[in-house]
């Protein structure tokens, strides 16, 4: 799963300019939502994806659908935070487990069953940590929306 970014001047430009960030590969990081005062005709979600800043302007009438919107880039970029904590663990984890190891095994074959083993249980580490779709958070998130809008109605 990626963010697809279209970039063009205006609205009506016929040349754009498309981009794609996966969201395994660079994180988001620094989200912010900039609400629509009294006299702006906008509000601004504003976040950096890998090394780019990316800045939104967005109708104020669209202001909860932006509200929405930012709450899932916070939901992915706290997913891909935690994700990178288990996978530092997992990587620390079986550093440790191979030292020990080594301490205290002598047989050849044990020690290569259980180092097949590890890289398994660090190849699948890795899997959960790095995922290729956030589609349960956005999905949670979409869903914890509606279920705020129809409380509201």
């Amino acid at each position: 799963m990626a963010l697809i970014m279209l970039e063009g001047e205006t609205v009506t430009t016929t040349r754009k300019l498309v981009e794609r960030y996966e969201y395994k590969e660079d994180k988001i990081r620094h989200v912010k939502f900039e609400s629509a005062g009294h006299v702006d005709r906008d509000c601004e979600i504003k976040f950096h994806i890998g090394s780019k800043g990316i800045s939104i302007d967005i109708a104020k009438g669209e202001q909860t659908s932006a509200q929405g919107i930012y709450k899932v880039l916070e939901l992915i970029s706290r997913a891909q935070v935690a994700n990178d904590r288990l996978w530092e663990v997992s990587t620390l984890g079986i550093k440790h487990a191979s030292e020990a190891l080594r301490l205290t095994e002598n047989s050849d074959q044990t020690l290569a069953k259980q180092s097949d083993e590890a890289t398994a249980w660090l190849y699948e580490a890795y899997k959960r940590t790095h995922p290729h779709c956030y589609r349960d958070v956005i999905q949670t998130a979409f869903s914890d929306l509606r279920l705020v809008d129809k409380m509201g109605q």
